[in-house]
């Protein structure tokens, strides 16, 4: 089969992207039930351990999500033979996670003795277990979505693990309401979606050859290397709040997280499709420069609303979502939305950069990025305490995305700046002004002002932002064409 007719170029990116963005949606929506869950059974201090415990869940899983993404690009480039890279992948993944445990289960009396949030041997060993399945699903989707399947990965992630994992947690933790029982569910929810993803994609017993090995290895090194950066910059904050400040602090912020999270959900399904797409284009020696353009403006259409709701109503949803408890963390709420949108825009170029074959860029970026925010982030928390953390995030995405648009520019012979997403700023500043001005003239409850939000701010944002932007209507027009 000639590269002419490579699967993987053809995919329909916004039906495929809708697709995988909703299955996307409802597993992010599956955490926010997850953390309701935990609130309503274990106390804020139990709740402070399990986050923290998540924290370095998230990043041992970045060892088979790097290597997953080396695998995804590779097997997006042939259309027989996929099965070679499932095996490469555990050959590599599974002695990096043994070395990585047994280095952080020597580390841990040293963690302990400095942190407030403590971490007891026994919620380590659930910790190990729950990484374990976490990390196996991870590889698992992306090895599937590089088969040229990335909406069916991210359904059957979202319709079995993220679905029956707050049932698992609820009958644990209702017998026994401890962090171990809540991360034991999770193992047993990924572990066992893992192994339906591997038994549905091609996964015939063959003996990969040493230079598609290192072949894998040259690739991932960079991918690993971004992954790695990636997450520990997220779980730094996770991490610092745990250390430094305490369970309140660090339970606003991720309870705050997995809401602003769901509106990250198009732009990551934008990006998992795309890089797929593109780096069939690559293959076949098609200009990418304008699906990079349409997916940075499409990224946002979530997240600019949810910032319309949470500068007026943060403190309120997490009071309604999660008790009183948490009724003082709005403005942990908003900052971590305005972290949303950068991430947004950050996986669009990171798939640009996969996708050309191009990881060390990334890595580099990130590598800035983590060296930034380690070094002024436990600054800023001294001063500004728990919120410093997001004050140095924030700083620190002004940082990556300006390295990536020179770097994109170097790339594609320009920056990617699309009139599109300079008017979803407009639309944002024209909606939030309105509701403030309401705000301001009209007398009203919470509540009212979160219904006025949701039936006035929102939709005005979406219409001025159709009318004024011919970008998001070629993007809504494509989206019908398919």
């Amino acid at each position: 089969m000639s590269d002419a007719e490579l699967k993987s170029a053809e995919i329909k990116l916004w039906s495929e992207s809708l697709k995988t963005s909703i299955s996307s949606f409802f597993g992010v929506l599956s955490d926010v039930i997850h953390v309701f869950i935990l609130v309503r059974f274990l106390d804020q201090s139990s709740v402070g351990i399990f986050f923290l415990s998540y924290g370095f869940l998230y990043l041992f899983a970045q060892i088979p999500r790097g290597i997953g993404i080396a695998v995804r690009k590779r097997a997006s480039e042939i259309n027989e033979g996929r099965s070679k890279y499932l095996w490469i992948g555990f050959i590599i993944i599974l002695p990096a996670l043994l070395l990585v445990y047994t280095g952080f289960g020597l580390m841990l009396p040293l963690l302990n003795q400095y942190s407030i949030v403590k971490i007891p041997f026994s919620v380590f060993i659930a910790l190990l277990f729950a990484s374990t399945g976490f990390g196996t699903l991870e590889f698992s989707r992306y090895y599937m979505a590089g088969c040229s399947e990335p909406g069916l990965a991210e359904t059957l992630r979202t319709g079995i693990a993220k679905t029956s994992m707050p049932v698992i947690t609820v009958l644990s933790l209702y017998y026994i309401p401890t962090v171990e029982s809540a991360l034991y569910a999770v193992f047993v929810s990924y572990f066992t979606t893992s192994i339906i993803i591997f038994l549905i994609s091609p996964h015939k017993l063959v003996h990969p050859s040493r230079e598609d090995i290192i072949d894998i290895l040259q690739y991932s090194k960079w991918s690993l290397s971004t992954s790695i950066l990636n997450d520990f910059y997220r779980r730094w904050d996770t991490i610092l709040l745990g250390v430094m400040v305490g369970s309140a602090a660090l339970s606003y912020y991720d309870s705050s997280l997995r809401i602003a999270f769901l509106a990250t959900t198009f732009a990551i399904g934008i990006s998992k499709t795309s890089n797929v797409k593109m780096s069939g284009m690559v293959e076949t020696d098609e200009d990418i420069a304008s699906v990079a353009k349409k997916t940075v403006v499409a990224s946002t259409f979530l997240i600019f609303p949810l910032l319309i709701l949470t500068l007026l109503n943060g403190d309120y949803m997490l009071q309604v979502l999660f008790g009183t408890e948490y009724e003082n963390g709005g403005v942990y709420l908003v900052l971590i939305s305005v972290v949303q949108l950068f991430q947004a825009y950050r996986v669009q170029f990171e798939s640009v950069f996969n996708s050309s074959d191009m990881p060390n860029v990334t890595t580099q970026a990130s590598l800035l990025s983590v060296i930034f925010n380690v070094l002024t982030a436990p600054i800023l928390v001294v001063t500004f305490g728990g919120l410093g953390v997001l004050y140095s995030t924030i700083m620190s995405e002004f940082v990556r995305l300006a390295i990536y648009q020179v770097r994109v520019n170097g790339l594609l012979g320009e920056y990617v700046v699309p009139k599109g997403a300079l008017i979803q700023f407009i639309c944002f500043l024209l909606s939030t002004g309105v509701l403030l001005i309401i705000d301001d003239l009209v007398i009203s409850s919470n509540l009212y002002m979160l219904i006025i939000s949701i039936i006035i701010g929102i939709p005005m944002f979406y219409i001025s932002q159709y009318i004024l932007s011919d970008q998001t209507r070629g993007i809504i027009q494509e989206y019908i064409d398919e």
